[in-house]
């Protein structure tokens, strides 16, 4: 699996690109050299929200929250 740093490089090379106005992705990947997936995923991302940054809260929610955490934590401070 790429590296973080990597995949932002990634980003940073198909947006330029896509800005310049070059929209086939094979003619990306020769330029650049990063998987045709990997640009095919990025473009179908710019067509569909017109960025590539990421959607977030699409992860697992918390099952408590701050201030939950707090008043559990004060329960067994002062019972012991």
């Amino acid at each position: 699996m790429p590296s973080t740093s990597n995949l932002k490089n990634h980003h940073i090379s198909v947006l330029y690109y896509w800005n310049k106005g070059i929209r086939f992705s094979s003619l990306i990947h020769r330029e650049t050299n990063i998987p045709l997936s990997t640009i095919y995923y990025n473009i179908d991302n710019l067509k569909q929200a017109g960025s590539l940054k990421h959607r977030g809260e699409n992860g697992r929610p918390r099952v408590l929250y701050e201030k939950e955490r707090k008043a559990i934590d004060q329960y067994i401070r002062y019972s012991n």
